[in-house]
């Protein structure tokens, strides 16, 4: 291998350069002792990143891996290129009964309980009377043994085939609003009901990402398809504007996921 700071170069998110430099060690150890490693849970931006810098590596072979279909959060499989990976399965899909008392946040509430780290989970999501957990399989067995609960509601989980599942598309709650401009700061404040001051201060204390990405700047303006996430707030799209009312103002249209 090169020296890190060659294949860092083109980095200019210090949060970007963090995450390349965990990847590269990962490569490293894959590489030297000739063995498998899997990386933490990844959000889209994160795998684009290491998309192109495992393209530099001629004698590395990767897959990427999400437990279903069409999971957001993913995982590279690393290894030499003498290693098959097609076998190889880093994740696990775990099923348990819902009876719509419990949501997304009350899941991951359970498991961080058991001490979990969130990089080690994947998505979550319910499906009819079901409720689905992607996880990496070096903790899925602890998770079969020790979740006995999700708030007051005792489960009973198992491990299932991915490939069983049919898609189901994300439910968004629509609304539709008017706003000066289309600066991130000000979509922002209109959508979660604050004053231009509180979103500004959201936006300087990193806890806003625009495609996952932190941003740090209230001006961006906003391009149609863009999703925002505003820690221990939610996340949105932001659709783009619908047209314009009779003093010039912007009609635009936010999806927030539910």
């Amino acid at each position: 291998m090169r020296p890190k700071e060659e294949y860092l170069s083109h980095v200019h998110r210090l949060e970007d350069e963090l995450f390349l430099r965990r990847l590269l060690d990962q490569i490293g150890q894959a590489l030297r002792q000739k063995r498998i490693e899997v990386t933490d849970f990844l959000n889209p931006h994160q795998v684009d990143l290491g998309r192109a810098l495992m393209g530099q590596f001629m004698d590395l072979n990767y897959r990427l891996e999400s437990g279903a279909s069409w999971s957001e959060r993913k995982v590279f499989s690393l290894a030499p290129d003498f290693l098959s990976l097609e076998d190889f399965q880093a994740l696990c899909l775990l099923e348990g009964a819902w009876d719509g008392k419990f949501n997304h946040k009350d899941v991951l509430g359970a498991c961080l309980g058991l001490g979990l780290s969130r990089k080690k989970l994947g998505d979550i999501f319910f499906q009819d009377e079901k409720f689905y957990l992607v996880a990496k399989e070096e903790v899925a067995a602890f998770i079969l043994l020790e979740l006995k609960a999700v708030g007051r509601k005792k489960v009973h989980l198992r491990e299932v085939d991915s490939r069983t599942l049919e898609r189901q598309e994300p439910d968004y709650r629509e609304q539709i609003m008017t706003i000066s401009s289309n600066r991130l700061d000000g979509v922002i404040a209109e959508a979660y009901h604050l004053s231009r001051a509180k979103a500004s201060e959201l936006i300087k204390r990193d806890l806003v990402k625009v495609n996952f990405c932190v941003e740090e700047k209230g001006s961006l303006l906003l391009k149609e398809g863009d999703l925002i996430s505003v820690r221990r707030k939610g996340r949105f799209i932001y659709d783009g504007s619908i047209g314009e009312t009779k003093k010039g103002r912007l009609r635009v249209r936010l999806r927030f996921l539910v």
